[in-house]
């Protein structure tokens, strides 16, 4: 996803919790604090309520968002801008984009990276080898346009893009 993206499918705080919610319990919250199913919904603070250990939640709980006072939009947003980025990202550039001081940059770029690198049981381990190809017929001989008539070329041409990796 890119920047445009992110703010026509997430233009507002609610479409971000919804998702999480989506997401994580699959539209049936769980209790983080004692995995109970037996919640209410509190709509007006998008939180729930646990009837089983009586405490209240959010979806953020337990995640990288947990206790952050910036909006979730901000969020998507430095995900998407570290991702997405061919190099480091700095905070400060990080900063500069999402409209926040340099240290709150560095912490949600440590907050991110760190839950990138955290390992899951499925994963690859060891020594990993990757590479990537395009896939799909060649382009036939002589100029060939699309729908628009513009020239294809390259990566133009609808090639299937194939990533592998082995351990």
């Amino acid at each position: 996803m890119n920047i445009i993206q992110i703010y026509k499918r997430f233009p507002t705080e609610k479409d971000c919790v919804e998702y999480l919610e989506h997401v994580r319990w699959n539209g049936i919250p769980q209790c983080p604090y004692c995995n109970s199913r037996r919640t209410t919904s509190l709509p007006k603070e998008s939180r729930h309520h646990c009837n089983r250990c009586n405490t209240s939640f959010a979806v953020t709980v337990g995640t990288i968002f947990h206790n952050t006072k910036l909006d979730l939009q901000k969020w998507f947003l430095a995900l998407v801008l570290i991702l997405n980025a061919k190099q480091d990202i700095s905070a400060r550039q990080l900063g500069r984009d999402l409209e926040v001081t340099k240290d709150t940059a560095w912490r949600m770029s440590l907050k991110i990276r760190d839950a990138l690198t955290q390992k899951q049981s499925e994963l690859l381990s060891g020594v990993v080898e990757m590479d990537e190809t395009y896939i799909g017929g060649k382009p036939r001989k002589g100029k060939k346009y699309d729908d628009d008539d513009k020239l294809i070329r390259g990566r133009g041409t609808k090639k299937v893009s194939v990533f592998g990796r082995r351990e």
